[in-house]
């Protein structure tokens, strides 16, 4: 299991299916990244308009907002993520621009095949999501964090 400290900012729903909004704490110079040193990044966030955002979590122990929590994920359903939202995009691309190249023999036909290979497997990705929302587990939150 991955563990994390967040802090529960929103819950998203009743008993019967507990979820809650969190957001990670960081505990760095600036709030960036994860190192513990100050490098000039923050500038860069500032300009750029950098914001933190929320993920959703299993609340099975019963923790309210405002509370720090230590929030857990498989480590299988991490990889499961990372093949699906980055393999099979990368997969498709290259076998639409490498059909392409060899039915039409052209640079430019094969950049335009990756670029529909990809645009097709984001769709792809995009309805098998709206199907199977639980194709993914969610993390959940395994104990309160102590100081």
């Amino acid at each position: 299991m991955i563990e994390e400290r967040a802090k529960i900012t929103a819950i998203l729903s009743n008993a019967s299916s507990p979820m809650v909004l969190l957001e990670v704490e960081r505990k760095t110079a600036c709030g960036l990244c994860g190192q513990t040193q100050g490098c000039g990044n923050k500038v860069w966030g500032n300009l750029l308009g950098h914001q933190q955002s929320g993920f959703a979590a299993k609340n099975n122990i019963g923790a309210t907002i405002g509370q720090s929590v230590i929030v857990a994920i498989d480590e299988s359903a991490v990889m499961q993520a990372a093949l699906l939202l980055y393999f099979a995009p990368l997969v498709l691309m290259l076998l639409s621009a490498g059909l392409c190249q060899w039915f039409f023999q052209s640079n430019g036909i094969a950049i335009l095949g990756a670029t529909v290979g990809l645009l097709l497997a984001w769709r792809w990705m995009k309805g098998f999501l709206s199907v199977r929302p639980q194709a993914f587990s969610y993390p959940e939150i395994v104990r309160l964090a102590t100081q």
